[in-house]
């Protein structure tokens, strides 16, 4: 992989432009096609409801609309629903939007979501008051979509891109409430041949930073104040993935097997 050849990035930007030129006398017969695929399908849709801290959260598609709905209630069975986050709302007045992956702060007090009116993966990063209905804007664009959250829900962890390439590549993390120029680098990958992607603990509580190739991974979790902690260091082939339950860490691993074991 060469994703910081800026080379390779305009030949593949060229490729794509030259694939839309090619296709563009079949934009009615793409439209006809989607239609009557859209058609089969049901006109409301309803997810079912996982648990995340103390609510329950689903999403809605509703008939007439072109984005889902995001909602939670206090218990399974779904009565008085909160707006989590509406992305017909969000992308109101765009010929493109996108939504990349939201976060909930363990709190529950708060979203965090990246989002793309543009295509092409460069995402921005918002934060909604779920209960005040208040958007927080950060400034912050250019990033990756992978955001996570720290365990007191004051801090939001995020992965901004190179430039020219659009290579995940830096560990931030922004203070809630703060704006672009607040944020602070925690870790930066310089092998250009690995991406970075961060996440929420299964657990709810912390984050885990991952460095992956096509064949090799390495992890660290995230504590308090952006600490990160290494659990193996990358070795070529060996990949790895955790799960942290009940004070607990699991890794799943191919370390000196063909296949994975726990």
């Amino acid at each position: 992989s060469h994703t910081d050849d800026l080379d390779v990035a305009d030949y593949v930007n060229a490729e794509r432009a030259y694939f839309e030129r090619s296709i563009q006398h079949l934009a009615a017969l793409r439209a006809t096609l989607a239609n009557e695929m859209n058609a089969r399908l049901a006109t409301s849709q309803r997810s079912t409801p996982i648990r995340i801290g103390d609510a329950f959260y689903y999403r809605e598609i509703n008939e007439g609309t072109q984005y889902p709905i995001f909602l939670r209630t206090v218990t399974e069975i779904i009565s008085n629903p909160q707006v989590v986050l509406d992305l017909n709302e969000r992308g109101q007045g765009h010929e493109y939007y996108a939504l990349g992956s939201f976060a909930i702060s363990p709190d529950g007090q708060y979203v965090a979501f990246t989002e793309d009116f543009l295509g092409g993966g460069n995402y921005q990063l918002v934060v909604r008051d779920i209960n005040k209905n208040d958007l927080i804007s950060t400034g912050i664009r250019h990033v990756s979509n992978s955001i996570a959250w720290s365990a007191d829900s004051q801090n939001i962890y995020y992965v901004g891109r190179a430039e020219g390439t659009g290579r995940p590549f830096q560990l931030k993390i922004l203070q809630l409430g703060k704006h672009a120029a607040d944020a602070n680098i925690l870790f930066t990958e310089t092998d250009q041949h690995f991406h970075l992607a961060v996440d929420q603990a299964k657990n709810g509580h912390g984050a885990i930073l991952r460095s992956l190739s096509s064949d090799t991974s390495e992890i660290h979790l995230i504590i308090d104040d952006g600490i990160l902690q290494l659990v193996a260091p990358r070795s070529p082939g060996h990949r790895y993935s955790i799960r942290c339950l009940a004070g607990q860490l699991f890794m799943l691993t191919n370390f000196q097997s063909g296949g994975f074991g726990l």
